[in-house]
């Protein structure tokens, strides 16, 4: 990405698209890969993705979750565990923004092991798009687009979507 796409993807108050040089073909369908971490900035794209895109596109909302125990530590959480916490807490957050719809459309929830930035990439490599939240620090907010983000629009695999958190309704 040039400088000019990461700062629009980093100061603008309206969705953002990253196009890579090689897009994939145009299909009869639209398959969604939105990134969510349970963060207002993560619910922000989630509830854009749903208003906004078409409404037959299949839309797979993907939580990464860190991978393995740490050796030594009785209180580490199994892997198994951490996989059934993540899915319920990705579900308990995603359940009252589909209830806001209607009709309600095609979704999937994903979770997987890893880093965010990985799980995202391949979660999306045979999707058409991918929507992620920018993320604000405060003070800092308008300098920084928050890493997972800056990582996926700066090495885009697919089209991808940049959606500013907006504070109070979206």
């Amino acid at each position: 990405i040039g400088s000019v796409g990461a700062y629009c993807a980093r100061y603008s108050n309206v969705p953002v698209a990253v196009i890579p040089p090689v897009v994939p073909t145009v299909h009869d369908h639209l398959d969604v890969v939105v990134g969510f971490d349970g963060s207002a900035h993560a619910f922000s794209a989630l509830r854009w993705t749903l208003t906004h895109l078409r409404r037959d596109a299949i839309v797979f909302v993907v939580r990464a979750y860190p991978s393995g125990s740490i050796v030594g530590d009785p209180l580490s959480p199994s892997p198994e565990s951490s996989e059934l916490a993540a899915g319920r807490e990705l579900e308990a957050a995603v359940a009252p923004v589909l209830e806001e719809l209607e009709p309600r459309p095609s979704v999937e929830l994903v979770v997987a092991p890893g880093d965010p930035r990985e799980v995202l990439r391949t979660a999306a490599a045979d999707a058409d798009v991918l929507v992620v939240g920018s993320r604000g620090h405060g003070v800092l907010e308008h300098l920084l687009l928050g890493s997972v983000a800056s990582a996926l629009v700066h090495h885009p695999t697919g089209p991808t979507i940049v959606v500013p958190h907006r504070h109070g309704p979206s």
